[in-house]
């Protein structure tokens, strides 16, 4: 047995390698506490030692949700131009406090987010109108709707096509 922090509690050999494991899926990119539970208790780990694993990991810097919710709203927005609805939903799903996800949804510059929007209706109205598609308006706002943005938002956006 050897000491291991948080505090100065004694940890068994197969608690350290569990924690090395998280420690590497940690490192390899942002993660949530949720899905670092999960994944430590698919490695084999009683509730107690998972505890004790994701209090380290926070401890150490490699788990924190505040960062994550925040790279994961900016990817998630830049990456796959999901709107606010969307990126708030999938946060929530990970078990992630409103306050932080709200605070990781401002971080999205409006202007930004309504440019994206704007090209994202005319690329959609473009592609619908050379498919000659019918009701291309409710078409298009289902799509924005189902891609994450605000309903408000989108028909202010596209009544101007």
């Amino acid at each position: 047995m050897s000491e291991m922090k948080p505090g100065t509690v004694k940890v068994d050999k197969a608690v350290q390698e569990l924690a090395d494991k998280a420690r590497r899926f940690c490192a390899f990119q942002e993660r949530c506490s949720s899905e670092t539970k999960r994944k430590i208790k698919s490695m084999g780990a009683n509730p107690l030692q998972t505890e004790f694993i994701i209090t380290l990991l926070q401890d150490e810097g490699y788990l924190n949700d505040e960062r994550f919710a925040r790279a994961y709203a900016h990817g998630k927005f830049s990456n796959n131009r999901w709107g606010l609805n969307k990126i708030r939903h999938e946060l929530f799903s990970r078990n992630i406090d409103e306050a932080i996800i709200s605070s990781a949804l401002q971080e999205i510059d409006e202007t930004t987010y309504r440019e994206e929007l704007q090209k994202l209706i005319e690329k959609k109205y473009n592609e619908l109108k050379s498919r000659g598609v019918k009701n291309m308006k409710e078409k298009l706002v289902a799509f924005c709707v189902q891609k994450g943005f605000e309903y408000d938002l989108i028909r202010q956006i596209a009544g101007k096509l």
